[in-house]
């Protein structure tokens, strides 16, 4: 079983917060875990640069800031905390809230991240980014992170996880904490693998091996990895596809309420999309 101590929930108050408050404080009670709550102070100005101003008016920024954002993280917690659970208020400044989030998330050892994701797109997503992206492909631990819903919805026990799966030791440890969130959700777990499209000349054929042998190696494989995984045990389906990998996974996702991937630049991450899409 994976430790998880330690969680961190950061909030900027938005409705998508307020979904991954709900995940959280349903994680946290699981593993008996710390939630720290945390708000990241930052200075915005459009005109000048941080450099250009006076250090006296940015204190007097930050005092009156943390003043009215630490009344509403102590409102939070009071609403929220319980004997079973412990809550941390956490106050950070920074120039961005992505490096404030990632510098605390390594000063703590925080052992998971959980945050809401906003629906950004087009020009939006591209002039002002995305924080969870950024957490995610920077993060020393797992991130779990939420899709903005228009409407709260209760967390529940959740039927599936889907798993892509390519073999690298970047997806044995995403499987690993798969498993750890199919337990504490009481899902199965979709152990997908991608077959890469090749368009060969037809000389060729009779050389490589054929489709059908390499999706027999593939759920061997895909059968190995499970059995040699840490974690507890669960439900478990295999599926083998072929095509563009990052279409195939999405498109197979489509029916599913959660996808878990991983990526070459972090240890895992997850992430959840609690909108009820289930056949």
């Amino acid at each position: 079983m994976i430790q998880i101590k330690k969680i961190l929930y950061p909030t900027d108050f938005s409705k998508c917060a307020e979904q991954a408050l709900l995940h959280a404080l349903f994680v946290a009670r699981k593993y008996r875990a710390e939630l720290h709550v945390l708000h990241t102070v930052f200075f915005y100005s459009s005109d000048l640069g941080v450099s250009e101003i006076p250090e006296s008016y940015m204190e007097d920024f930050y005092e009156v800031q943390e003043k009215e954002i630490g009344d509403r993280l102590r409102n939070l917690i009071s609403v929220h905390e319980k004997p079973d659970l412990k809550m941390k208020k956490v106050l950070y400044r920074s120039i961005k809230p992505a490096p404030a989030i990632l510098a605390y998330a390594d000063e703590q050892d925080i052992d998971l991240i959980i945050m809401g994701t906003h629906k950004r797109h087009g020009l939006e997503h591209m002039f002002l980014g995305s924080i969870a992206e950024e957490v995610v492909r920077r993060a020393i631990c797992p991130v779990l992170t939420i899709r903005e819903l228009d409407e709260l919805k209760p967390v529940k026990a959740l039927n599936r996880i889907m798993v892509p799966v390519d073999f690298s030791e970047h997806s044995q440890s995403a499987l690993v904490i798969a498993k750890e969130i199919a337990k504490i959700y009481d899902a199965e777990l979709q152990l997908l693998h991608v077959i890469e499209e090749t368009i060969l000349p037809a000389f060729y054929n009779n050389v490589f091996a054929s489709t059908t042998d390499i999706k027999g190696k593939s759920h061997n494989a895909l059968e190995r990895l499970l059995r040699d995984s840490a974690g507890p045990d669960v439900k478990v389906t295999f599926h083998i596809v072929e095509g563009h990998v990052a279409r195939q996974i999405v498109k197979f996702a489509e029916s599913f309420v959660i996808m878990i991937k991983s990526l070459p630049i972090t240890d895992g991450f997850f992430y959840i999309d609690p909108t009820d899409r289930t056949p």
